[in-house]
């Protein structure tokens, strides 16, 4: 399964296997102010959210499907451990490294003062669909892992759903079969997001309120949205989906059709990385199901011996129109 990861090292996990790269030298910390939210840009649930004393939101966690937030924890810190680990064939650390733009303290790496829970468009999944499948296009965690110097490095995306690796004394061991994958997926952090998101909520809500001048009335909720393609975004990558206490008049950028809209989705684009935030609405026509292809035989993957293909139900848009707002 393909996800979109521009400017990413993306690195999947199967079988308890990983491919490992070189080390580096740290480097001192760049400062950043960090988004805070002003009282006056959000209203109703998202005001009773606020700290008031930091500007930041209480982000809920919503009860996990399988995997809970310490045992996310756990498996980042140990896929970070794994990654970084010194060896003649190792590439990840060097992708990741690429990816940051500066070194990674792998062996000081804790996890950072915030996770997010990155809700998927899929419903339940029939019990047909692979593990792997499941893992990979399912709801995950973002994991930041920070340095010593508090900044963000490398973000570990952990799926909640049923794993083929677990953390046995501190290390990840392997306890499923063959035909496994996408437990979890790295991506180093570029030195410019030290808060382990290109977009924190708050970046979304200020965003969102300087472009509609309308305050946001729900907690923002990290969602995998779909591009043209059908493709989610590693977990760091999420939009955030956001509702105003009013509607605005949005322009489709793709028709120049006008309409209200009281739901965005806001995001970096056109990569995870870049500097511009945009807003997007889902489309006013949805899919009810979304389609999965695997092969029959998913252990060895031999496509001659056929495959099969499961409607998944869906449980959020996947469907998306980029807007401008017309105050």
């Amino acid at each position: 399964m393909n996800r979109s990861a521009q400017g990413l090292a993306l690195l999947a996990v199967a079988s308890g296997t990983a491919i490992l790269g070189a080390c580096s030298e740290s480097l001192a910390p760049i400062q950043f102010p960090r988004p805070r939210v002003r009282p006056e840009w959000v209203t109703g649930e998202a005001a009773g959210a606020l700290d008031s004393a930091t500007g930041l939101f209480r982000i809920p966690y919503p009860l996990p499907a399988y995997v809970t937030l310490p045992v996310a924890d756990a498996l980042a810190v140990a896929a970070a451990r794994l990654l970084g680990s010194p060896s003649p064939f190792n590439t990840a650390r060097a992708l990741l490294e690429h990816d940051r733009g500066a070194p990674i303290d792998f062996e000081h790496l804790r996890v950072c003062e915030r996770a997010v829970y990155v809700f998927s468009p899929f419903g339940e999944f029939p019990a047909p669909v692979p593990g792997y499948l499941r893992r990979g296009w399912g709801a995950q965690w973002a994991i930041a892992l920070c340095g010593p110097d508090a900044a963000a490095q490398l973000s570990i995306g952990v799926p909640d759903n049923p794993m083929h690796l677990q953390v046995v004394d501190d290390t990840l061991a392997n306890i499923g079969t063959p035909g496994g994958g996408s437990d979890f997926n790295g991506a180093g952090v570029p030195r410019q997001f030290p808060y382990g998101l290109p977009l924190t909520p708050e970046g979304a809500v200020e965003v969102i309120f300087r472009m509609t001048m309308r305050r946001t009335s729900s907690i923002p909720v990290a969602f995998d949205q779909h591009d043209d393609r059908g493709i989610g975004e590693l977990p760091l990558c999420a939009s955030w989906r956001v509702t105003l206490e009013a509607p605005v008049t949005v322009r489709s950028e793709k028709t120049g059709a006008l309409f209200s809209a009281s739901e965005f989705f806001a995001r970096r684009a056109p990569g995870c990385y870049s500097d511009d935030v945009v807003l997007y609405v889902a489309s006013a026509a949805q899919p009810t199901t979304g389609l999965l292809v695997f092969p029959r035989d998913t252990i060895s993957t031999d496509l001659s011996l056929g495959i099969d293909t499961v409607a998944v139900p869906l449980s959020g848009p996947v469907l998306f129109e980029r807007i401008s707002v017309i105050r």
